[in-house]
């Protein structure tokens, strides 16, 4: 990356930028959208939105825009690109909340049922609506590509140690359950977070006693392809771990197992200037309109905690590889800032970034992010939180193609929601830009990794064996490293 030699005509201010040394850019690294964004709020006017596929989407209801305000009656269903909620049957009486939607087929839908402390599944019809067997869990989702006969089961946290998981089948009218067991077992910190898995790879979060509200996000690699338990020696090491937290949240893993979403946090130092637009209809805090309106600062390429005058957290997203146990340590900045790692860092659309209160989250807090069974499309909602409230036309559903960083509205814009999840009824094209693509495998690259193999690229990486298990290998030139032999063995795109 070619750094600046100067500052030059940019405007340094003090009450925004960190005064530790950084790393200043004539822009920002590629992958780094932070000017590049656009939206499509067409829906707000009545009108139709053709930003996306067809499909549908499901959602709790909210009190107000307060994402910590009182859950309303119903799970719901509108399509995308109209508007039309439906209360789904079956539903009525409950409050969800941790929507999640099995993305493989959109057959079946995972909620917590706030009101009565339980999990439940149900059909998007409201058909065959079953409880789910795993008590009073603070969170669960979907696990793919599960090492099990069945390819499925339910994942949950048990305790602030435990992680389980337990046997699912999808193939009858009802979903079945079958035996549970311990995929992690942590013993230095306590959990934290969400807890999506894809085959061998968890990604979940910690707090490693540094305070109220201190928590880092960690990738583990559960032994023997996901079939033995996880332990802290199988956490994926960071290099220079900081002495205070770096945060990141509403955790996601793509079902493919090959990368992570995650709210940005601390991660990410790289900065490029900025020139902030004049916006006369969002209010800046008085101590910083004068400054920053019509200037160019410094300012970070992800949307990061750093900036504690701007307050830019949860004002976007970063998705990354996934980072197994054993590959090399980077600092949780360079996951964010090097595209050797970082896939995208995303912002949302200009005048959602900036505050319109003194208190933190009161002005816009971006989050509850589902992937979509779409590669390139993230769903999650605009709102506020902690007794304030955010800029009307940024409030709603959204709906994020991460490739291009195109923003869609995809419901009023003063609609209160939690925890949206959508489907797309069209096929999905076969490569998504700017994600990993697939290749092929010789044949004597898979039968090399069969047994215990490792993959390296030119440049002596560790690739992680997910990426290669799913086939999201780049075309090039790869070194196995198996038990019984070494081979350089070329990957041929179709």
């Amino acid at each position: 990356m070619k750094c600046r030699s100067a500052i030059g005509s940019a405007v340094v201010l003090a009450a925004v930028l960190p005064l530790a040394a950084v790393e200043v850019l004539d822009e920002c690294p590629a992958h780094m959208k932070r000017e590049k964004v656009s939206a499509d709020t067409s829906i707000n006017t009545g009108a139709r939105s053709d930003s996306l596929p067809d499909g549908w989407m499901v959602f709790a209801k909210h009190q107000s825009a307060d994402h910590y305000s009182a859950i309303l009656n119903g799970l719901w269903k509108s399509s995308l690109g109209n508007f039309d909620p439906a209360i789904i049957p079956n539903t009525e009486n409950d409050h969800p909340s941790a929507v999640k939607l099995y993305v493989e087929d959109g057959s079946w839908i995972l909620y917590w049922e706030t009101a009565q402390t339980k999990w439940f599944m149900i059909r998007p019809d409201g058909q065959n609506k079953t409880e789910v067997p795993i008590g009073a869990a603070p969170v669960a989702a979907f696990y793919y590509d599960s090492p099990k006969e069945t390819g499925m089961e339910i994942v949950f946290r048990a305790d602030d140690h435990t992680i389980k998981a337990m046997v699912l089948d999808l193939s009858g009218s009802a979903p079945q359950f079958g035996a549970t067991r311990v995929i992690f077992q942590m013993t230095a910190n306590t959990l934290n977070g969400e807890v999506p898995t894809v085959g061998n790879h968890l990604f979940t979060g910690r707090w490693r006693g540094l305070g109220p509200g201190a928590h880092d996000p960690i990738y583990v690699t559960i032994p023997d392809e996901g079939n033995g338990i996880a332990t802290d020696a199988d956490i994926y090491e960071y290099q220079d771990l900081p002495d205070s937290a770096f945060y990141g949240c509403d955790y996601l893993i793509y079902k493919d197992g090959s990368m992570i979403l995650q709210n940005d946090g601390n991660q990410g130092a790289v900065q490029a200037p900025y020139a902030f637009p004049d916006i006369p209809n969002v209010a800046l805090p008085a101590s910083l309109a004068n400054q920053l309106r019509g200037k160019t600062v410094n300012l970070e390429c992800a949307p990061v905690q750093k900036q504690k005058s701007m307050r830019m957290d949860h004002k976007g997203f970063m998705i990354t590889k996934f980072m197994e146990t054993g590959d090399p340590a980077v600092t949780p900045d360079a996951l964010a800032d090097d595209p050797l790692y970082a896939i995208s860092v995303n912002f949302v659309p200009d005048p959602g970034r900036y505050p319109t209160g003194e208190t933190a989250y009161q002005w816009g807090d971006w989050t509850s992010w589902n992937w979509s069974n779409w590669k390139k499309y993230v769903i999650g909602v605009a709102g506020c939180c902690c007794g304030g409230c955010g800029h009307a036309e940024y409030s709603g559903i959204w709906v994020c193609d991460w490739t291009i960083n195109h923003w869609t509205l995809v419901s009023p814009k003063d609609l209160a929601a939690g925890v949206p999840a959508m489907f797309l009824t069209e096929a999905e094209p076969t490569a998504t830009a700017g994600a990993p693509g697939r290749a092929p495998l010789l044949p004597s690259f898979a039968q090399a990794l069969r047994g215990q193999a490792w993959v390296y690229d030119m440049h002596g990486r560790r690739v992680a064996r997910g990426a290669v298990k799913n086939r999201q290998l780049r075309p090039g030139v790869y070194i196995v490293h198996a038990a019984a032999a070494d081979a350089r063995v070329s990957v041929v795109a179709k």
